[in-house]
């Protein structure tokens, strides 16, 4: 068995999307583990100490050459990560999702060096009626045009690696949740961190349809867990492995847990309602969905430590703590 406790000792990780909702938990455990960490955004941050900053867009040829040529691993969590904007402004998501994938191969080309990529890719690529649960033998069922491009970015990635031009890994994620220090900017992701935040306001919480669509609600720290494993692990390169909880939960029954946890914290009853989903609701969202995460657990030491009642507590224990300091 690989010894896995000194692995990032010495190493440089370089970090896009830096400045967002995973990276602000998978960076702190990068530099516990002794990591040399590189963090790239768009947007001038100061989040951590003892790390290199590089404020650049990654659209840039020349941050993917600068980050080839320094890092042994990339985590590449940047780009667009709003369904609802890809549908707005395909051009633009295209740019940010495919773009940075293509500089990261040439520029591993020019340099004659293969970094290790993980990136991160998305659940909802198996789109609305996959067989559940869903496994990565599942063939894509692409039905929005942020899945297309999350596809497409993902291809590029296999093809890479294939050619041994770089080492990459596709981790596709489900509904991620659970306390940050960031709060993703997209309005169509967190959003269990949204109605946790309603519901600690006091406010209505309001659920679309009949709320029987099936999600998998994997805790964030898991989440992190996910690709420090992908990155420490052997013999996965060029594979895509879907990280989940591995369980389905109803939409309706996850945000009644939220509503009855922040009951107690408030000591105030939440309106809970249905209401008919709006006219610019994209199909996606009636989807039903959860994993089979069985082959990354097989490939590699990880597993979800997390189950979602404890991770519902902690996440309003934390909201609720930080409305009241």
């Amino acid at each position: 068995m690989q010894n896995t406790s000194k692995f990032f000792l010495k190493k440089t990780v370089a970090v896009t999307g830096a400045n967002g909702y995973l990276a602000s938990v998978i960076i702190p455990m990068l530099l516990g583990e002794g990591a040399r960490v590189i963090c790239v955004s768009r947007s001038p941050f100061a989040t951590f100490d003892k790390v290199e900053y590089i404020v650049a867009d990654i659209q840039s040829p020349k941050v993917w050459m600068k980050l080839v040529d320094q890092a042994e691993i990339i985590i590449h969590l940047g780009g667009n990560t709003s369904i609802y904007d890809a549908k707005k402004d395909p051009l633009s998501s295209l740019q940010s999702t495919v773009s940075p994938i293509i500089h990261l191969i040439n520029s591993a080309k020019k340099l004659n060096k293969s970094p290790k990529i993980i990136y991160a890719s998305t659940a909802s690529i198996y789109g609305n009626s996959p067989t559940l649960p869903a496994s990565e033998s599942d063939a894509p069922d692409i039905i929005t045009t942020y899945d297309l491009h999350k596809r497409v970015a993902e291809q590029h990635i296999l093809l890479g690696s294939s050619q041994g031009i770089i080492n990459g890994v596709s981790l596709r994620l489900a509904n991620v949740y659970g306390p940050s220090t960031i709060t993703t900017l997209s309005n169509d992701r967190g959003i269990l961190n949204k109605v946790t935040r309603i519901a600690l306001a006091g406010n209505p919480i309001t659920v679309f349809g009949d709320g029987k669509y099936l999600r998998d609600y994997i805790y964030i720290s898991d989440v992190a867990s996910a690709f420090l494993e992908a990155a420490r692990s052997n013999n996965i390169s060029g594979k895509i492995f879907n990280i989940g909880s591995g369980h389905g939960k109803y939409i309706k029954d996850a945000f009644s847990c939220i509503k009855e946890l922040a009951e107690q914290k408030i000591n105030h009853k939440i309106p809970f309602h249905f209401e008919p989903w709006p006219d610019d609701a994209d199909d996606i969202e009636r989807r039903n969905f959860y994993a089979d995460i069985s082959s990354f657990q097989e490939s590699t030491e990880w597993a979800p430590k997390v189950m979602f009642e404890d991770g519902a507590k902690k996440t309003v224990n934390y909201f609720f703590s930080e409305n009241t300091l």
